[in-house]
């Protein structure tokens, strides 16, 4: 059996062995190799077997947005890591000297034909950054191998025989070799890595498998052969020589300062797209798709509508996402609540416009969805074109921010389904609207997503819980306000006081929140339009708290009071349901994206473009 074979049958039987809980998972090895002091010639009859790899992901997982596994490891029987490619993809881009150096081996490893076209750009990878990293690298080991020398010659001695003494050196020597803590590995590590700092700055690339003199010299380092003193210093002095180098190349931009992240984000979408296709001829069976039909918006029934669909296809054009589709457009806020006065104001008390709230749902090109540069999770007006990779600019991962949003907002679906999951009122409020037939749009995909709902029940104690969550900040941060007890005097010197039209909004949207995790636990129902006769007393409460011109303080500490002891009772009867822990809500939110997940993943491979 060759190399490249054991390889390749050694990691996938990893790979089966950690997936094996997972039905139908066609997770697959992109690159597997022996790592460490043998993968650098460097090792010694005792020397641990250390191992490296790269992993694709079940294309099924990308599409949902589930890479469930980032990094695979173990140290026993085997030390191995694996790292799932996209995670990859960042650390190689941060420089981190371990990632780097598999590019540049070709020995002990089995290598796919997809990572052999990165290969072929490897001299991209190299960069100032990279650069950096080795040298910090190189610092850090520096520091540690010089404590460790000063505690040992620091130690206390004892007399013993000659023959104690040598026995007890044979012993040390033996350990200093196979130790990760001792200062002549650290040492032999630090020079190697200087050496491939050098060729880096003088425009060459690292070798990972070292001979002749190279070889002969750290090995003398690591044996404890060579001078201590003397090896320090021609340590010292080549990081000396190899940051003054490192100065000049950056004054003069004679390396790129971070790698070619288009050289990888390329890469990375063509791994996905083989994933998919890899996973489509396996099946043997061709995945059903939706037609371009389902995703066609037709019958727009009013010239609001109109006005926000045309207003969402500039933000995506805005964003460069002219192939994605929107799924959905319909009204939220007051309007779909019922709770917009007739003679309310257009206006704030300060003239300005009030904006009519909508919410929309749109699809990314599945290309996105497999790249570096993921397209917005949530679009307005007022959303920034982003420039920047998730590697560069991480992604804010909380959905608290998007709690109290109003306006004219689009989310993509992938993430509409993950705040669907968490209990997000407003987007839960997209299934249980009945009443605003005349300001909806929607495909015939959305039409499958809403028939979900049946088997689904979105009306999930996480939506109980982000109900009553939302309703008790609101009325404590109320109660707090300085502002709130007309009776009592206000310092001259009082900050963050609250104007009385923003004490009203919020208690308007603490009361209309903490009523809807009453009714869901003792009705079973989620009201999103009230009626005038059904639900009257609910309405003109809130139409009071809102609109009312004779709305005074002390009516709000009142109104105040009875929410939240309103809230103090619905969480009563939340602790009655069973004691929900953490797990039992992640359970739920898990169960929602599971319902949800089949129609995704259609909806993604629907979008996918691959050009044979």
């Amino acid at each position: 059996m060759s190399d490249q074979e054991y390889y390749k049958d050694f990691s996938n039987k990893i790979i089966k062995e950690r997936k094996k809980n997972l039905e139908n998972d066609e997770s697959k090895v992109l690159y597997f190799t022996l790592a460490g002091s043998h993968s650098f010639n460097l090792n010694v009859e005792t020397s641990d077997r250390d191992y490296f790899g790269v992993y694709c992901s079940d294309i099924d997982d990308i599409l949902v947005g589930d890479i469930k596994q980032p990094i695979i490891d173990s140290h026993e029987p085997d030390d191995y890591i694996l790292f799932e490619v996209e995670r990859f993809c960042e650390l190689l881009y941060k420089g981190n000297p371990k990632l780097i150096e598999p590019m540049f081996t070709s020995r002990f490893c089995y290598r796919s034909p997809i990572w052999e076209q990165l290969i072929l750009n490897r001299k991209e990878l190299i960069s100032q950054s990279v650069i950096q990293h080795y040298l910090s690298y190189s610092k850090s080991q520096m520091g540690d191998a010089s404590k460790l020398i000063f505690k040992k010659n620091g130690s206390t001695s004892t007399t013993t025989t000659q023959e104690e003494e040598e026995e007890d050196k044979k012993k040390l020597l033996l350990s200093m070799i196979n130790s990760n803590h001792s200062y002549s590995k650290k040492l032999y590590h630090t020079y190697r890595l200087l050496l491939d700092t050098r060729r880096m700055l003088e425009l060459g690339e690292p070798i990972v498998y070292l001979q002749g003199e190279e070889r002969e010299k750290i090995m003398k380092i690591r044996m404890g052969e060579e001078d201590l003193t003397k090896t320090l210093t021609e340590i010292q002095q080549l990081f000396n020589q190899c940051y003054q180098q490192f100065q000049e190349v950056k004054e003069k931009n004679l390396i790129q300062e971070n790698l070619n992240i288009k050289v990888l984000n390329n890469w990375l979408i063509q791994v996905r797209k083989q994933s998919y296709l890899q996973k489509e001829a396996s099946s043997g069976i061709s995945t059903v798709k939706y037609t371009d039909a389902d995703f066609e918006i037709n019958d727009i029934k009013s010239y609001n509508l109109l006005k926000v669909y045309n207003h969402f296809q500039s933000l995506l054009t805005k964003h460069k996402l002219e192939n994605a589709r929107i799924l959905m457009i319909k009204r939220s806020g007051s309007v779909s609540h019922n709770l917009k006065h007739e003679n309310e104001d257009s206006t704030d008390e300060n003239g300005i416009e009030k904006k009519e709230d909508w919410i929309g749902v749109y699809v990314a090109p599945t290309e996105s969805i497999f790249s570096l540069y993921p397209p917005p999770r949530r679009i307005d007006s007022a959303t920034l074109l982003c420039t920047s990779s998730k590697i560069e600019e991480p992604e804010d991962n909380t959905n608290q921010r998007d709690t109290y949003l109003s306006g004219i907002q689009l989310f993509e679906l992938g993430y509409f389904i993950q705040l669907l999951s968490s209990g997000n009122h407003r987007v839960v409020e997209c299934f249980y609207d009945k009443n605003s037939a005349s300001d909806v749009v929607e495909t015939n995909i959305w039409k499958d997503i809403k028939k979900l709902e049946t088997d689904s029940n979105f009306l999930s104690v996480n939506l109980i819980h982000h109900c009553w969550g939302v309703s008790k900040g609101l009325v404590e941060r109320l109660q707090r306000s300085p502002s709130f007890s007309p009776s009592t005097p206000l310092s001259p010197n009082t900050t963050n006081v609250i104007p009385l039209s923003e004490k009203r909004k919020s208690l308007y949207h603490a009361q209309r929140l903490i009523n809807r995790a009453e009714e869901i636990l003792d009705k079973k129902n989620f009201t999103v339009y009230l009626d005038e006769d059904d639900d009257l007393t609910e309405r003109n409460l809130l139409l009071r708290i809102k609109n009312s011109s004779d709305f005074t303080s002390e009516q709000l500490v009142q109104l105040t009071t009875n929410c939240l002891n309103q809230v103090k009772s619905v969480n009563e009867k939340i602790q009655k349901l069973s004691n929900i822990s953490s797990a039992d809500k992640k359970l739920n939110e898990l169960s929602i994206k599971q319902s949800l997940k089949t129609i995704l993943i259609k909806i993604r491979k629907s979008m996918i473009k691959i050009i044979v």
